[in-house]
């Protein structure tokens, strides 16, 4: 070895030990600092607890107000259950089934408490400072628990969302999630029983709380707390409140209503009038009054363009199918055991009136006609006398006609018309002449501005051979001669009004809405232009508007989730302002996404929802 070599080796040997001696006393500075001040260490994991909890929290209630806008979702509202007890240590052919790990159970006994069911609610699986997966907590009434079995239902809404769970004795908790910390050598005394917790992984076998949760979080009862024994105590707990779940679930079922049941209150396609495009002219029924509520009627109210949905029905659920005479669609039978019965059930709030306008339109002359109502539902029954000339051949006795039936609180309903309800008295055999084989054709249903509705009937009566005693009760009603061919024709109508399905707690669709009684908590308006006192249409300032980031007056018709009680609000409601505030609580036609003069959930909590837009 050169000198030189052996100078550039003894350098670099100092250089290193150099800098083990650095590495060595910034390790102690370290190892000293930490000892001398731990409480940055801890303040450390405890920030790092907080950001991870408020991401699970904020997850939660995305998810509970994603579930509760699914169409599929039969319990709007409900929390998921903790994951399945076990699913993350499910071994099987010797393989560990990762893929159960994070999946909420379909149910649980309430209150629940278990590992936070991360892959359910789309998260990446969240760890606490320690490591440590987190934990989550399920208030009694907010998930499907399997003391209900069968059904699996819960019962939310904005009335009836208290949570069960207390934390550090506050209450109104839906949902706690936990950061559980490093496992403690728990002490007995102030509250805490004496546990080593042990967190080793065993195939098939569920995890045991108190390995994970200290003290009283752990004891299997819903009251939790933020803080126990010093060296028996780290858990780090953050709660979601129904006070911060519910708003989300509000807003959805406010939209998921428009969709599914807002289409089928308007007036609007088939036999009325194009709802868009020429001669558009888009009705919706007048609103309940604040009245109906206590009585639990729902009936519209003439002339009221806000209130509560008109959702009374008045049959025992969907048309009858007629037997033997089948294709034929018959009434159904007003009201009937549940849940086709209550206050909501009225079967003589529509009703025919007994003048129709019956016209002539070729063949036979009407002499005269008179018409009566009788049942319920309604069957509305007329006597049409008319005069062929002379003969008495078959060929000289068929008229065809129209008739114009009105019907009493169409405007105060949700109904659909009836097609196929079985006229008699009319010719079915006619394929060419009138809508073959019912024997008559509806052309047409308006609104009128009183909420009663006409629809047009377009048929045909058969010629007849001279009936002897009818042509005589003709001829003398008529005070004529015989010589005039005179026949009386009787016609009946059956009732033509069928309840729109979705007004039936037990319709697939809709029975979610009933069950949570969220037809008792939900507001309705209608512009003046598209109630049934309306011209159709609505435009510009005569339009309902909504004040968000933007100004839109194009709205036809709206809901609106009124949300919790605020302040002394009473609830149930007797006026507009027990459910509504601010600029939504005077009967205007403006209404408020958020009224910028009140803080949102501490003084304005009202979702509006367009049912209809221009």
């Amino acid at each position: 070895m050169t000198l030189l070599s052996f100078r550039h080796s003894r350098q670099r040997g100092i250089a290193l030990i150099g800098l083990l001696v650095l590495l060595t006393l910034g390790a102690s500075w370290w190892l000293v600092s930490a000892l001398s001040n731990p409480v940055n260490r801890t303040a450390s994991d405890r920030e790092h607890n907080a950001r991870v909890l408020q991401q699970a929290k904020l997850a939660l209630i995305g998810s509970v107000g994603l579930m509760a806008g699914d169409t599929t979702e039969a319990n709007p509202g409900r929390v998921p259950c903790p994951e399945a007890a076990g699913s993350a240590n499910n071994f099987a052919a010797g393989v560990w089934m990762e893929g159960d790990d994070g999946v909420a159970a379909g149910n649980c006994l309430l209150p629940a408490v278990g590992r936070l069911p991360w892959r359910t609610l789309g998260i990446d699986k969240l760890a606490d400072a320690s490591g440590q997966p987190l934990w989550y907590v399920v208030s009694p009434a907010w998930a499907l628990s399997n003391a209900t079995l069968p059904p699996l239902q819960t019962l939310i809404n904005s009335d009836n969302a208290a949570g069960q769970l207390t934390l550090d004795a506050a209450g109104d908790i839906v949902a706690l999630i936990i950061a559980p910390g490093r496992p403690l050598n728990i002490a007995a005394g102030g509250g805490c029983v004496a546990r080593n917790q042990a967190r080793v992984r065993t195939a098939n076998v569920a995890w045991d709380v108190r390995d994970f949760l200290d003290c009283t979080n752990s004891d299997g009862d819903g009251a939790f707390a933020t803080n126990g024994p010093s060296g028996s105590f780290n858990d780090q707990v953050l709660a979601v409140t129904s006070g911060e779940l519910m708003p989300v679930v509000e807003a959805a079922v406010a939209n998921r209503f428009a969709r599914q049941f807002g289409p089928t209150m308007r007036y609007c396609g088939g036999l009325w009038a194009p709802c868009s495009g020429a001669g558009a002219a888009a009705y919706y029924p007048f609103a309940a009054d604040f009245t109906t509520l206590a009585a639990g009627t729902f009936q519209g109210t003439l002339n009221n363009p806000q209130g509560l949905l008109p959702l009374s029905f008045s049959g025992a659920g969907p048309c009858l199918v007629n037997t033997p005479a089948a294709p034929y669609c018959a009434p159904p039978p007003a009201c009937g055991a549940a849940p086709y019965n209550g206050t909501r059930c009225a079967p003589t709030l529509i009703t025919y009136r007994n003048n129709p306008v019956i016209t002539g339109t070729g063949g036979a002359t009407i002499r005269n006609y008179s018409c009566s109502v009788s049942g319920t539902p309604n069957a509305l029954t007329c006597n049409v006398n008319t005069s062929s000339g002379s003969g008495l051949v078959a060929a000289d006795r068929w008229m065809t006609f129209t008739m114009d039936v009105t019907s009493n609180n169409v405007g105060m309903a949700v109904r659909t018309i009836n097609t196929a309800a079985q006229m008699t008295g009319v010719d079915t055999a006619i394929a060419t002449a009138v809508n073959y084989p019912y024997g008559y054709q509806m052309t047409s249903a308006t609104l009128n501005a009183d909420g009663s509705a006409t629809v047009r009937i377009n048929s045909r009566v058969a010629g007849v051979s001279g009936g002897l005693i009818s042509d005589l009760l003709c001829a003398l009603t008529l005070l004529e001669s015989l010589l005039l061919n005179c026949h009386q024709h009787t016609i009946t109508v059956p009732f033509m009004w069928l309840d729109q399905p979705m007004l039936y707690a037990d319709n697939a669709t809709m029975a979610w809405f009933y069950r949570n009684g969220w037809h008792e908590r939900m507001y309705y308006a209608v512009s003046a232009g598209n109630a049934p006192s309306g011209t159709g249409t609505c435009a510009g300032a005569t339009c309902l508007s909504v004040n968000g980031p933007t100004l839109t007056n194009i709205q036809r018709a709206l809901v609106l989730t009124p949300g919790r009680a605020v302040g002394a609000q009473p609830r149930p409601p007797v006026v507009v302002t027990d459910w509504l505030e601010g600029g939504n609580a005077d009967l205007d036609t403006q209404f408020w996404a958020r009224d910028p003069a009140l803080p949102v959930n501490r003084a304005f909590n009202d979702h509006v929802v367009a049912i209809d837009s221009n």
